[in-house]
């Protein structure tokens, strides 16, 4: 298989990210590639020695139509979770694509008022306009 076929895409979730400190990273591969052959694109294209890759591969959704249950037609989509010997090695840096993080600003919230009080608020002032 052609190793520019192999990897559609990376994976960017809460646990991917969380691997990524593991130095774990995530895939969308070809469902027909198999472990060898994802091995060999990544170490093609990131000059990178891999440690181990897992597969997972993701199941048809159940969804509700009328009075039966029907499986969607959704793309066959497998998950390669891949594992580098060197520590540290990070592909978004390495791609130029990592970004610094800018710091955050946290800003206090105005007290807001319950609709109950507006309501008594309301009524007393409906109350002294009429005396």
């Amino acid at each position: 298989m052609n190793s520019h076929q192999v990897i559609q895409g990376l994976i960017s979730t809460e646990k991917s990210v969380r691997l990524n400190e593991k130095n774990q990273y995530a895939f969308y591969v070809d469902p027909k590639a198999t472990k060898i052959d994802i091995k060999r694109a990544i170490e093609e294209f990131w000059n990178a020695e891999v440690k181990q890759v897992r597969l997972v591969k993701l199941p048809k959704k159940i969804r509700l139509v009328g009075k039966g249950r029907v499986f969607t037609k959704r793309q066959k989509k497998v998950k390669a979770y891949v594992t580098f010997v060197k520590e540290g090695f990070d592909i978004l840096a390495f791609a130029g694509e990592k970004k610094e993080k800018a710091p955050v600003k946290v800003e206090a919230k105005p007290k807001t008022t319950t609709a109950k009080k507006i309501t008594t608020a309301k009524k007393a002032a409906s109350k002294k306009e009429a005396a």
